[in-house]
């Protein structure tokens, strides 16, 4: 059997994920939008530091296992559809500060692989993009980039 050969244009060469002005638009945003629309991701208040408290650690036993102890539910994990997505509409917008707030996808807060306890999917940063300039003050992290691509 012969395997079929995909074609990829060159001006997308280069620009994976949602680094460029469609991509974000296309797949990224819209993807975020609609899984807080779904009820499956919320804003979060809680800096870097409370983040990495909150979703917990791996810990040994006496005996050599490994552990990995539930993490804790964000104080704003409950917000409703309508809160996350006006919140979300005013991260975009530019109306809050650096690392003040994030996007996290609401996954499990006990799941073993402490990447899985809701992870952040978009963060404030006002940065020149290379290709963008400061159109965006919002961006996506890596993990949620390639897998909304």
């Amino acid at each position: 059997m012969r395997s079929k050969r995909i074609s990829v244009g060159s001006d997308l060469i280069g620009k994976t994920g949602c680094s460029t002005p469609q991509t974000i638009s296309a797949n990224c945003l819209n993807g975020a939008v609609d899984l807080i629309k779904k009820g499956k991701a919320y804003v979060c208040d809680l800096n870097e530091d409370e983040i990495r408290e909150y979703r917990g650690t791996t810990v040994f036993t006496d005996d050599g296992k490994r552990e990995t102890p539930p993490g804790k539910d964000s104080p704003y994990r409950n917000r409703s559809v309508e809160e996350n997505l006006d919140l979300f509409e005013r991260m975009r917008a530019g109306e809050f500060p650096n690392g003040s707030k994030t996007l996290r996808a609401k996954i499990d807060m006990a799941h073993p692989n402490l990447n899985m306890r809701d992870p952040v999917m978009y963060r404030i940063m006002r940065a020149e993009h290379y290709r963008t300039g400061n159109e965006w003050v919002i961006y996506p992290m890596y993990d949620w980039t390639h897998g909304a691509i």
